[in-house]
């Protein structure tokens, strides 16, 4: 009798390397918590089931206001963000990141993290440490709410491990 076998295995870490993106947006930010920035990894990719991971790892946002806080909270997955999300490609065809700042209140989810940014100060986090991972079919939001009306700015990057 004979078989054949066929066995793949990844030994040590993973390798990080693949394709950085990044988007970058301005918000005008209220004292209700509201959508400040929506990243979705697409469950279908070029007509075809997509299986590529991403993983965010640095985040930057200021707070332009001279007398009002900022408050950002990171939440993977709500159960539902009333108003309509209209999501639109990182690059159509290239990229299986889409991004939106549309939809107002967020409910549910799990809240990653929470940042209080000072008047006109900048925020830098490495979210490489954290080893955050936007699987095909998830979405990261951030949530930003002020002690009035201020403008905000946040970038953020990832590796897409094509």
């Amino acid at each position: 009798m004979k078989t054949s076998s066929l066995a793949g295995f990844i030994q040590g870490q993973e390798n990080p390397d693949g394709v950085r993106r990044g988007v970058a947006v301005t918000e005008s930010i209220t004292t209700s918590e509201a959508v400040f920035l929506i990243i979705h990894n697409e469950l279908d990719f070029n007509s075809r089931k997509n299986k590529i991971t991403v993983y965010p790892d640095f985040v930057t946002i200021t707070n332009e206001s001279s007398t009002k806080d900022l408050t950002v909270n990171l939440k993977k997955n709500p159960t539902s963000i009333t108003g309509a999300v209209a999501l639109t490609d990182i690059q159509t065809g290239v990229s299986v990141m889409q991004w939106s700042q549309t939809g107002t209140t967020v409910v549910g989810g799990a809240n990653l993290l929470s940042f209080v940014i000072a008047p006109t100060s900048l925020l830098q986090v490495d979210l490489s440490a954290l080893r955050a991972k936007v699987r095909p079919g998830e979405r990261y939001v951030f949530t930003g709410k002020g002690g009035g009306s201020l403008i905000a700015s946040m970038s953020i990057t990832w590796v897409e491990r094509v």
